[in-house]
């Protein structure tokens, strides 16, 4: 690569030039060590969500829901250690000597520090799901496909790499198929197989209008041109990855009128939401979620609690007593 990044350099590929940057800095090695492994994980995340990945195209919304997936799957502290680290990326970045974008560009500008406790995760409303549902009303392929894709996402709060890693094979309906088929409609509890890190496998059920969803889907698939491919989700060149998944669903979300930013995690924090505005046991959340740790469920249950509070205190009336 060259010895100078710029602003279309993809950002996984710095890792050399930064290190012998910061080398030349006096920078100690634990130190060095800390910044590579944001700067690798970032990139991966991004390759793994279908997001851009060059310095230009990665802006502050990107970056912030990076810092929030952090926070969910481990903590409030850890995200805050790679925005630090983010944060001296970019300063190197929009140096005299680098220039690959300006100061005023840095889009670290508009992402703020995490806290210890991270803020509120803000959730689709019923609203919002139903406006993008609406714009796939039809027979036809993509109509039934995108439906289905959004459904799937309400009903299971997936993550978009394990979507998009969702096998299907006709003739291949049993639960014991691995690689082959990982959606299983008629079993009385409707089911998605998922493989987590560490090669988990992770079995989600899904609700009766998804199955619908996910059965109009298949239907128009068996006549598609890559049906054969082994890939659930496909589109005109073949198996979709995460980046059109999340450019159907922003496209969706335009079509629909939804204002806030549409994005696939988003769903994962609005089942965590739902479920837990719903009294479900933390334990039945994680589950659900794949999580281990509890203190994932934790982090969407703080914020539940303050709306709880929130709708109380409204409920009180105190402020129209005097």
């Amino acid at each position: 690569m060259p010895r100078t990044a710029t602003e279309h350099t993809p950002i996984g590929q710095l890792d050399r030039s930064w290190k012998r940057y910061l080398r030349a800095e006096g920078r100690a090695d634990a130190t060095i060590r800390n910044y590579m492994l944001t700067l690798r994980h970032f990139s991966a995340w991004l390759e793994a969500e279908g997001h851009p990945n060059t310095i230009a195209e990665i802006d502050a919304d990107i970056i912030t829901d990076w810092l929030l997936d952090v926070a969910d799957r481990t903590t409030g502290a850890n995200a805050t250690f790679h925005f630090r680290n983010l944060r001296g990326l970019y300063s190197w970045l929009t140096s005299r000597r680098e220039q690959a974008i300006k100061k005023s560009e840095s889009p670290m500008l508009d992402v703020s520090e995490p806290k210890a406790v991270a803020p509120p995760r803000p959730s689709f409303t019923d609203d919002e799901v139903s406006a993008m549902l609406k714009t796939c009303k039809g027979t036809g392929f993509f109509a039934r496909r995108d439906e289905a894709i959004i459904r799937l996402f309400y009903t299971t709060g997936m993550r978009v790499s394990g979507l998009t890693g969702l096998c299907y094979q006709e003739d291949a309906p049993q639960l014991d198929n691995p690689g082959a088929n990982d959606v299983f409609l008629d079993h009385k509890q409707p089911l998605v197989r998922l493989r987590l890190k560490g090669g988990k496998v992770h079995l989600v059920p899904i609700g009766p209008r998804a199955a619908v969803a996910m059965d109009r889907y298949l239907r128009v698939r068996a006549s598609h041109a890559h049906a054969g491919t082994g890939a659930l989700w496909v589109g005109p060149k073949g198996p979709i990855g995460p980046k059109a998944v999340n450019e159907m669903l922003k496209r969706r979300g335009r079509q629909g009128g939804v204002t806030s930013r549409v994005h696939s995690h988003r769903f994962r924090r609005t089942l965590a939401t739902r479920l837990l505005d719903e009294e479900v046991d933390r334990t039945y959340v994680a589950k659900i979620l794949g999580w281990s740790d509890l203190r994932n469920v934790a982090l969407y249950a703080s914020d539940t609690e303050q709306q709880r509070a929130w709708a109380a205190a409204a409920r009180a009336g105190v402020d129209s007593r005097v």
